[in-house]
């Protein structure tokens, strides 16, 4: 969601490839902004965008929050090929590769493996300094339990063809 006008593929458009959120009390705005700072602060990290949802007034449907963009870069010098070779890393693809047969099918478990063998198999890539994009959500808690009762709506409002909003609903499959 969010790039329906970038050209295919729209995947390239999102950078920020795992999300959080730190969720504070409703009368902690203090401690969010803490929270914020010492993020910030953090000599691993460095914000890219931040974008101030609390300041809004129109647009958002109501949401509010801090979203930060960051990136992330590994203290040890490691490059990709480290973390992806990393014994850590292989047991948390087969974790992966396993919940992702489970939820959709056997035949689904190669996609996931050739993922990982064509990354591994790009030596320039693999030499490449370790650094991640990620995005945080500074969040208060009233407004993550608006966001878990309203979600679903707000799925259906951004989808712009039947296709997509199947693809979206497919993780609640029975199947």
């Amino acid at each position: 969601h969010g790039h329906a006008s970038e050209a295919e593929p729209r995947s390239c458009a999102n950078i920020d490839g795992v999300r959080g959120a730190a969720t504070y009390g409703d009368n902690d705005i203090q401690a969010l902004k803490e929270g914020f700072k010492a993020i910030g602060d953090h000599p691993l990290v460095t914000y890219l965008r931040v974008k101030n949802a609390f300041a809004q007034e129109k647009g958002n449907f109501g949401y509010r929050a801090i979203l930060v963009n960051l990136a992330f870069t590994s203290a040890c010098n490691e490059t990709w090929g480290d973390v992806l070779n990393s014994s850590e890393t292989q047991a948390a693809w087969d974790r992966f590769i396993n919940e992702y047969a489970t939820n959709f099918g056997e035949m689904m478990r190669q996609y996931p493996a050739e993922v990982a063998r064509r990354l591994l198999g790009i030596r320039s890539f693999c030499q490449r300094p370790f650094g991640y994009i990620g995005e945080v959500q500074f969040i208060l808690q009233s407004y993550l339990d608006m966001r878990k009762d309203s979600h679903f709506w707000y799925k259906i409002l951004r989808t712009s063809d039947p296709y997509m909003m199947m693809n979206d609903f497919a993780k609640y499959s029975l199947a």
